[in-house]
């Protein structure tokens, strides 16, 4: 039995393991750089409406998703007045949005 090795080869798993967890924290900082991100269902309807557009959705929780929209000039004034109840949308292609959103959803989960 060689200690020496078996230390060093323990610290090389945890270094390992430590890279890994960087790499995903990493990971997950530059997607909140480049998408505008929401969980909100309603606003990523309003999204879609208004002609963005959704990149790919994200499940951090079998209970959540986060939908991540390519960011794009006025995004973020569109989340601000779907927050102030102020965003006017087309009623019907809302509601086609809605429908197209939870079928993704569900396709997304099988």
């Amino acid at each position: 039995h060689r200690p020496g090795l078996r230390c060093a080869l323990l610290q090389a798993v945890f270094d390992m393991e430590a890279y890994i967890r960087f790499n995903e924290d990493y990971m997950k900082n530059t997607a909140r750089k480049n998408y505008f991100r929401t969980s909100d269902f309603g606003l990523s309807a309003s999204l879609l409406t208004l002609g963005f557009k959704i990149e790919f959705l994200e499940r951090s929780n079998p209970r959540k998703v986060v939908f991540n929209f390519a960011k794009a000039n006025g995004i973020e004034r569109v989340s601000k007045h779907w927050w102030q109840k102020s965003l006017m949308v087309n009623a019907n292609s809302f509601h086609e949005n809605l429908k197209s959103l939870k079928s993704r959803i569900i396709n997304e989960n099988e």
